[in-house]
């Protein structure tokens, strides 16, 4: 059983990943989730790599899980800084050919499919990045991502709020929540802070955010309620589709993440990590003498200090014990064959349902007295 972390690239016109090797060959622990970023003045790109990388681990609840990240940095070479905006005639000569203008809006960044390649070919110098950061090297504020890509495009104007905003789409799959005259969607979408339903049976029937809710709270969710609720307008509709929060930061990119938002991201996070990182001895059949003390170990995930629990069974039944090591004397065991559990959960305040059980993992060897 390996180490997974999550890895992060970063490429430049802009490229990133987490745990910062100076080097594009740097390779991460095998099993951390890996993020990536790509630029193209070095020494600026590095100070706002560093820059990128210090907001994020500063924010819930990426902050909770630095140990779970590594973030790489790869630099390509670009003849000139900047993106191209066609609206007012300006074209740059850069690696990734970027422009501004997606779509007609403004401060839209759009990668074109010839674009994408040349990022992929970027980030093939990490093959273990799960995520894409370009970082544009431009005065202009703006950003775009896309979740089946998993590439995130920000400008070095926009490397706070904003970025962890396009996260939010790319890695945490979630949908804006700014109002708009768009109609309301037809069915229920299937981003986790967006939804048609504005009762708590609704909801539950959807599986969203009913948990989140106290009794007290009015559904739907007038304005001057603060906490979880059912609040109209988002997903670029004013009536009819409601958020989960009155404010959030897939709704103002200066405020925090609401709770249904932090939970989706660390359900994201535990797409790619585990809560047991290793294990000794390894996970094979035993066999021991009487007078023999084992001694069984596991390797946990280190999130936030409090939220980790460890339990040890013998033979299905639980053992007052929850260090992260297990000393077994084989004497006390009758003779025959015996099973050794542990489960190790993440108890985070950030997570209230886990239905498929991705906060927990469990181990089990098998020994012969």
């Amino acid at each position: 059983m390996g180490v997974k972390r999550i890895t992060a690239l970063v490429v430049s016109i802009g490229c990133v990943l987490w745990g910062i090797p100076e080097t594009a060959d740097a390779r991460p622990p095998s099993s951390a989730p890996t993020w990536q970023l790509l630029a193209t003045k070095r020494e600026k790109f590095d100070r706002d790599v560093r820059a990128f990388a210090d907001h994020l681990l500063k924010t819930q609840p990426y902050a909770a899980y630095r140990h779970a990240i590594n973030i790489h940095k790869v630099n390509v070479i670009s003849r000139d800084s900047g993106i191209d905006r066609p609206s007012l005639g300006l074209y740059r000569d850069t690696a990734l050919d970027l422009t501004f203008d997606f779509e007609g809006v403004p401060n839209a960044v759009y990668a074109p499919v010839e674009s994408e390649y040349k990022i992929y070919r970027a980030a093939a110098l990490v093959p273990e990045a799960d995520l894409i950061v370009v970082l544009a090297n431009e005065r202009d504020f703006g950003g775009s991502s896309g979740p089946l890509k998993n590439i995130s495009v920000v400008t070095t104007h926009a490397l706070g709020p904003e970025l962890l905003h396009e996260l939010g789409h790319s890695f945490a799959f979630l949908a804006d929540e700014s109002d708009g005259p768009s109609a309301p969607p037809l069915r229920e979408p299937t981003k986790a802070n967006v939804t048609l339903e504005r009762t708590r049976e609704g909801l539950r029937r959807v599986g969203k955010r009913e948990y989140w809710i106290e009794e007290t709270i009015p559904v739907p969710t007038p304005e001057s309620y603060s906490g979880v609720g059912v609040f109209e307008g988002e997903f670029g509709v004013s009536r009819g589709v409601f958020r989960p929060a009155r404010t959030c930061k897939m709704r103002t990119l200066g405020q925090p993440f609401c709770p249904v938002c932090l939970e989706q991201h660390v359900l994201r996070l535990y797409f790619y990590i585990r809560p047991i990182e290793a294990v000794s001895p390894p996970l094979a059949a035993i066999k021991a003498a009487s007078g023999d003390t084992l001694v069984f170990r596991v390797i946990p995930l280190e999130p936030s200090p409090g939220t980790r629990q460890i339990e040890w069974f013998l033979n299905g039944l639980p053992l007052d014990h929850h260090d992260a090591s297990l000393p077994l004397p084989v004497g006390t065991l009758s003779p025959g064959q015996h099973t050794i559990t542990v489960v190790v959960t993440d108890r985070t305040p950030f997570v209230r349902r886990d239905p498929t059980g991705l906060l927990s993992s469990r181990v089990s060897w098998t020994l012969t007295r």
